[in-house]
């Protein structure tokens, strides 16, 4: 969910909308045993534009043209990566002696 104030502003053949957003992503996982949870608090900044001046004149090629920028800035991480039970941990896996040089 993003959560902010937005603008809209209007002029002679166009408007655009301005968001700002804030977000709290929770994503939990696992595998077999092993869990990870993390958490991100992001900035969300959103311009859209709409630009209707053609279509005001009565052009029938491209009328109504759009453009949309947005951008999702996290600037909180946190992750916790671990096991279940006492004692478990994630090991990397290795190549075998004989594979080393």
């Amino acid at each position: 969910m993003n959560i902010g104030p937005a603008v809209k502003v209007f002029g002679k053949g166009w408007d655009a909308d301005v968001h700002v957003g804030f977000s709290y992503l929770v994503n939990k996982g696992g595998v077999d045993k092993y869990f990870s949870h993390q958490r991100d608090w992001s900035f969300h900044p959103r311009v859209h534009f709409n630009n209707y001046s053609r279509e005001d004149a009565g052009k029938d090629w491209f009328p109504r043209w759009e453009a949309d920028l947005t951008a999702r800035i996290p600037f909180e991480t946190a992750t916790a990566i671990g096991g279940m039970g006492k004692g478990s941990r994630i090991t990397r896996q290795t190549r075998p002696e004989s594979q080393r040089r």
